[in-house]
């Protein structure tokens, strides 16, 4: 359920912030849906080795590839739109962190878990500061069209 969630926000947020950058928009919203879809379909179980669906564990590594993909590159593209150094340079470590640990989940598969989690609080931090910031780079446009 939390991934349906993040999902739908993700969709929402890339919906009313991002009008003015078309690329970045659909890339969070390739994101969100993603994410919606990695929270419908289950993967094989880790550990039990229970029965499940092929077809769906098959869906749910389709849509978890589609999430780190766009992430990667949304946060990428987000270097162009930063208007300081910093918050420059913060998205392109945080795009070489979503690359890095995603290595180190099938490299160092023993510990998936903790990478993958690193990279969610990672991920999800720098996104809900980098929206605000285009949050209210948008009301001082909008401030600044009323004068």
């Amino acid at each position: 359920m939390t991934f349906i969630i993040l999902g739908l926000a993700c969709v929402g947020e890339a919906l009313l912030h991002l009008k003015k950058y078309p690329l970045h928009r659909i890339l969070l919203i390739i994101f969100g849906v993603g994410l919606f879809m990695v929270g419908i379909f289950q993967h094989a179980p880790v550990m039990d080795n229970s029965s499940y669906s092929v077809v769906e564990h098959n869906l749910h590594s389709l849509f978890a590839s589609l999430v780190g993909v766009s992430f990667t590159l949304f946060a990428f593209s987000a270097v162009f739109i930063e208007e300081n150094n910093l918050k420059k340079i913060i998205a392109l470590l945080v795009a070489m962190m979503a690359i890095i640990l995603s290595l180190l989940m099938f490299r160092v598969v023993d510990y998936m878990g903790i990478w993958q989690r690193i990279m969610f609080i990672i991920a999800f931090s720098w996104l809900i500061f980098f929206l605000e910031g285009i949050r209210m780079n948008n009301n001082r446009t909008i401030k600044s069209q009323e004068v």
